[in-house]
């Protein structure tokens, strides 16, 4: 018992110490993770391009919304529809919004699904209303309503 003790006391000792840390290279390890840790932030912080409400009209009770995701390596793993659905349940708790709308330009199946699966509905196509890398490409214009309004 008595070894024991001698043991976590001399332990103490060196891990209480910045030499006894070099020592037992745990500065390395510790700075090594730390690193790691930023480096993982870094990379979900870059995840969105934005997840935004916009053009709030407070009479009307209505908005526009966006989410992009911004890394093709993230799309397609529920991500943007996860920021959609929270957007969403924002507007309508904290903003206590009625209606949000959202414009899809050009051909974008996987958007308008996105959309479709957080409760927007294809209210229509505006023909050649975006400018878009050179060429007019069509805006297939979404909506939502918020239940029991």
């Amino acid at each position: 018992m008595q070894a024991v003790q001698k043991r976590v006391a001399y332990t103490s000792d060196v891990l209480g110490s910045i030499k006894g840390m070099k020592m037992l290279g745990i500065t390395e390890m510790i700075t090594e993770n730390v690193q790691d840790l930023r480096e993982q932030e870094l990379q979900k912080s870059k995840r969105f391009r934005y997840v935004q409400i916009v053009n709030i009209q407070a009479a009307s009770r209505i908005a526009e919304i966006g989410v992009l995701v911004g890394n093709p390596l993230d799309q397609n793993q529920g991500y943007g529809q996860e920021a959609m659905r929270m957007a969403v349940d924002f507007s309508w708790r904290s903003l206590n919004l009625q209606r949000l709308s959202l414009w899809v330009i050009g051909d974008n199946p996987r958007a308008v699904h996105v959309y479709g699966k957080a409760g927007f509905q294809v209210e229509g196509v505006m023909l050649r209303a975006a400018y878009v890398d050179g060429r007019y490409q069509d805006v297939t214009v979404m909506g939502v309503l918020r239940s029991g309004d």
